[in-house]
């Protein structure tokens, strides 16, 4: 380890986690690390940094790396993963350098903030449960019934390649995943409540499902046999339906449009974050729902109201 010691330990991280994150997101690790590997070794050679050891790497040389990726001019939100990256992998060790670089350094600091991104527009929602309700075959209703469940029920893209036929329960309006994100650390089985307005569609794809596919295990099978789907395939499924209404749609939208239904529908913050799989509501009001302004507003002036104010 002596001579590479930033490979050595990105072996020993990627082997202890290989069956804990998604496959997507364990690939992603894969080509993030794979990437730092080379500016570590690079920032070491230089004599920029004090060791290629993420177990030893110090505050400052948290903060170099910071000023190579700067520098070579990438954006706020790259440095932000990249740094992150480098935590996950620092933190396995024990080493809380990433953090305190970040501490000590406010500028560091400014470039960990991310913003909301949008959700899907209810209209387009409308139009996308109206299409797919036209569908009259398995295959082509597969394509919508994919984003739906991921609208309506907030899954991620490997929730839903490993949903169960018999864990959708429509009669009560949920499903059971237990593939889930942080798998071993945060990540525990959760039943999903699913929007109402979905559920006419899933039955209707349901019966479809068991008539071309009797007695399959999962819930969205491939369409040459009946194991799940291939990552691809699924990506496929949404760009169909994406194309097909003319609206830009990924699964981290869909995710986004749930947790701001069930925010807008008066859910507390708390229930979203348990209901989204996330490990504390932080994430979920950060990244994904927060009440509106507008809400807010009404319910501050609903409160002055009762207590005679204006």
């Amino acid at each position: 380890m002596a001579r590479y010691p930033f490979r050595h330990r990105v072996r020993e991280f990627l082997a202890e986690y290989r069956h804990v994150y998604a496959r997507s997101t364990y690939a992603e690790r894969v080509r993030a690390l794979t990437r730092m590997q080379k500016d570590i070794e690079l920032l070491f050679g230089d004599k920029k940094i004090s060791t290629a050891d993420p177990a030893k790497m110090t505050f400052i040389d948290v903060k170099e790396f910071f000023v190579l990726l700067k520098d070579r001019g990438l954006g706020p939100k790259s440095i932000s993963h990249e740094l992150s990256y480098l935590k996950s992998l620092c933190s396995f060790y024990g080493n809380p350098a990433v953090d305190t670089a970040r501490n000590r350094f406010p500028m560091m600091k400014a470039y960990t903030a991310r913003k909301r991104k949008p959700t899907i527009p209810y209209e387009v929602i409308d139009t996308i449960i109206s299409l797919g309700m036209k569908k009259t075959n398995f295959d082509t209703m597969r394509d919508y019934a994919v984003v739906v469940i991921s609208i309506c029920a907030g899954l991620r893209a490997d929730e839903i390649r490993n949903a169960l036929r018999d864990n959708l329960d429509l009669e009560e309006g949920t499903i059971y995943v237990d593939i889930v994100k942080g798998r071993g650390t945060y990540g525990e089985p959760r039943t999903i409540p699913i929007v109402p307005q979905g559920l006419p569609l899933l039955t209707e794809y349901v019966k479809l499902r068991d008539a071309a596919v009797p007695g399959g295990f999962y819930l969205f099978p491939s369409r040459t046999h009946s194991g799940p789907l291939a990552t691809n395939t699924l990506r496929k499924d949404k760009d169909i339906v994406a194309r097909e209404v003319d609206f830009e749609i990924n699964f981290q939208s869909c995710r986004r449009t749930y947790g701001q239904w069930l925010t807008d529908d008066g859910v507390p913050a708390d229930t979203v974050s348990l209901h989204m799989g996330h490990k504390n509501s932080k994430t979920t009001e950060n990244y994904y729902a927060r009440k509106r302004e507008s809400d807010a507003l009404s319910v501050t002036k609903g409160i002055w109201a009762m207590k005679g104010g204006k």
